[in-house]
């Protein structure tokens, strides 16, 4: 019987020992899913080279049970408020200008994390080399089931707010002057977009729009890959085209897991030339919220006719010529010509241009220095010789010049003396080498 009890006394204790360590292994294992500090993961982002901070706004005081603003962050939180309010984009400024982070990390995998954090309130930017993101801002902490605050890990998805888009002349010639007709490249730079997780409608579209060019080519690249059109991307205009293009990325291109984030999209277009003065080629995309426009101009001379008085002469030809040879022009409207192109092959073409009515105009013109001759004056005046005139760009792209003329000499009119004058001192000349004649033979007579 005792070595009964002494039995159950055993196994009596090693219930015990086994409850207290049951209820000591619980304790641990709800310590472990309870979190000691807080974390916030940034995910979304491109997968280009990330520079991701993080600030801290608020701090729990522990020993007075209440929220503390940090000092740097004063005048942008309102704690009297339920919720708490907090400018966030005001605060990024302020946190940019000073560098008050907390931490920084350079990520180029898509996601950035920081952990053992405080329970309090953080802001976190982000900054691609090419992409800008929305700021962002969250808590660290939770309620448990005690319904008490304690520590948490929060999740925030990236969004990017700037994604820029650049548009350049290929050959970086900021001041375009250009003849009409002439191809000019142009070159469109951004980045590939990323996409939020569970976004189902992904678009990708970059539109170039001309003014005074018609749109010839279009090539794009995603990186050092070149795209095929029609697979990897369609175009919503035939080309060649006035209107704007777009370029429109394919679904199947884009994917759902961010693969081309962050690339390099570059897409090279060329454009001609078509209308006189001045021209340009403007940028945009779905993603960027500023466009980026290249202008450039092409020149004119204005031809005007006057007499000495600068009475306005009609009627007057010219031909203008550049390194020794004559433009050819195509008249658009009475007095206005413009430099005849190889688009032009069913207008007729002159070299001569007229002021009909006094003043002659030539548009389309490169730099360079120009030879006007005056092919025919106008009815009774003399053709005079015209200087060289210099177009270049700025204030000399757009030339006038002064011709004027002189009155031919008068010829008489009927009734006038004429030639009779002549003829009276011919006879007189005559009458009087007679008198000498004879006057002298009366002297040898004798």
């Amino acid at each position: 019987m005792k070595k009964m009890k002494k039995f159950f006394a055993v196994i009596l204790s090693l219930a015990m020992v086994l409850g207290m360590s049951m209820t000591a292994f619980a304790t641990e294992a709800g310590t472990a899913t309870q979190a000691a500090t807080g974390k916030i993961t940034v995910e979304g982002l491109t997968k280009e080279k990330t520079t991701v901070k993080i600030y801290k706004v608020v701090s729990w005081d522990e020993a007075n049970s209440e929220w503390k603003v940090e000092n740097w962050a004063k005048g942008k939180v309102d704690l009297t408020k339920d919720p708490v309010t907090i400018n966030w984009n005001a605060l990024k400024e302020i946190a940019t200008d000073a560098n008050l982070y907390q931490a920084a990390k350079e990520v180029s995998n898509g996601t950035a994390e920081f952990d053992n954090l405080e329970i309090g309130a953080y802001l976190i930017t982000a900054n691609g080399d090419t992409t800008v993101y929305n700021v962002m801002g969250d808590f660290t902490y939770d309620y448990d089931s005690d319904n008490l605050m304690v520590p948490a890990q929060k999740t925030i998805s990236a969004k990017a707010s700037d994604y820029q888009v650049v548009k350049t002349f290929k050959n970086d010639d900021s001041d375009k002057f250009v003849k009409l007709g002439d191809s000019i490249p142009f070159v469109i730079t951004t980045t590939f977009p990323s996409y939020e997780d569970g976004t189902k409608n992904r678009t990708f579209t970059i539109t170039d729009t001309p003014t005074g060019m018609t749109i010839t080519n279009i090539e794009v690249k995603v990186g050092e890959d070149t795209l095929s059109a029609g697979s990897d991307y369609t175009l919503d205009k035939c080309l060649p085209s006035t209107e704007a293009v777009t370029v429109n990325f394919a679904a199947d291109y884009i994917g759902t897991e961010n693969t081309h984030a962050g690339k390099t999209v570059t897409v090279n277009v060329t454009a001609k030339v078509t209308g006189t003065g001045k021209y340009s080629n403007e940028a945009t995309t779905n993603k960027a919220s500023d466009p980026s426009k290249v202008e450039g101009e092409t020149g004119s001379i204005t031809i005007n006719k006057v007499d000495k008085k600068d009475n306005v002469l009609k009627g007057a030809e010219f031909s203008v010529a550049l390194d020794g040879t004559k433009l050819e022009f195509v008249e658009v409207e009475t007095g206005v010509y413009r430099l005849a192109t190889a688009d032009d092959a069913e207008n007729t073409k002159v070299t001569n241009v007229v002021a009909t009515n006094g003043s002659v105009v030539v548009k389309g013109l490169d730099e360079g220095t120009y030879n006007i001759v005056e092919e025919k004056a106008p009815k009774g005046y003399s053709v005079v010789d015209v200087p060289n005139q210099t177009i270049s760009a700025g204030q000399n792209a757009n030339i006038t010049v002064k011709v004027t003329d002189t009155k031919l000499s008068a010829l008489p009119h009927t009734g006038g003396i004429g030639t009779t004058i002549f003829t009276i001192a011919g006879c007189a000349i005559m009458v009087a080498a007679a008198f000498f004649f004879f006057t002298s033979r009366k002297k040898a007579n004798k």
